[in-house]
């Protein structure tokens, strides 16, 4: 397991033509097919990411598995969709936790629709999420969007969040942005305060994939049943 850092990315929200005191952005990462499916190598999103005010985030980090056992030349067969499935899961549901509806005609240049931000939920206490996904609209984004990681692989935030955009002027219901982690994916709370539960990072920038895991814990799965938005 390895850091790579995100070099394509599609704007989903910008703060500009409202009146909002600081700027500020939201970005998807872009894949690239070569750069997701390496002969023995796959990146995965885990979650969207804080632009640099209204331009593009400079030091997003996205997640990379490698198969050691063959060399670059050679295509795994170890990394196939069912083992990621199983060893990176996709969240099983979304819950939301901030939303901004208020569109600000006043400059054409406004983001024209509203902004929904969402927690992934895991499939179960063994998974976390690192990051957090966006929408434009209030329907729940698509549980293939992002994956969890094992709890193993991550220890809890040593240091303190920091604060990158709130919504300060706008006379809306309260919330911020704030990076949490190396990864410096997009972590968003309800309210000015920083986020205090579920802050987690990574144990290491490189480290084996079965770090700590025990895998009769990755075999406890809640059955596949269909998920709906939350917002209690």
């Amino acid at each position: 397991v390895s850091l790579k850092p995100v070099s394509h990315y599609r704007l989903q929200w910008k703060s500009k033509g409202q009146n909002t005191r600081k700027k500020g952005s939201v970005w998807q990462p872009v894949f690239k097919e070569a750069w997701v499916k390496g002969k023995n190598k796959i990146a995965f999103s885990v979650g969207e990411y804080i632009g640099k005010e209204l331009g593009e985030p400079i030091d997003g980090i996205a997640v990379e598995l490698t198969d050691d056992t063959v060399s670059s030349l050679f295509k795994s067969q170890i990394l196939t969709d069912g083992v990621l499935n199983w060893l990176v899961p996709h969240p099983v549901n979304f819950k939301l936790v901030w939303s901004q509806t208020e569109d600000d005609k006043a400059d054409p240049s406004a983001s024209p629709t509203g902004l929904y931000c969402w927690r992934a939920i895991p499939p179960t206490p063994h998974f976390i999420a690192v990051g957090m996904v966006t929408t434009t609209e209030a329907n729940m984004p698509e549980l293939d969007c992002i994956r969890c990681i094992p709890k193993a692989w991550a220890m809890p935030l040593r240091g303190s969040p920091v604060l990158l955009w709130d919504d300060s002027g706008t006379g809306g219901k309260r919330g911020s942005f704030w990076r949490v982690n190396r990864l410096g994916t997009l972590f968003v709370a309800e309210g000015h305060g920083a986020p205090e539960e579920g802050l987690y990072d990574l144990i290491d920038e490189t480290f084996q994939a079965d770090s700590g895991i025990l895998m009769g814990n990755l075999n406890a799965r809640l059955p596949n049943t269909p998920a709906q938005p939350t917002n209690e």
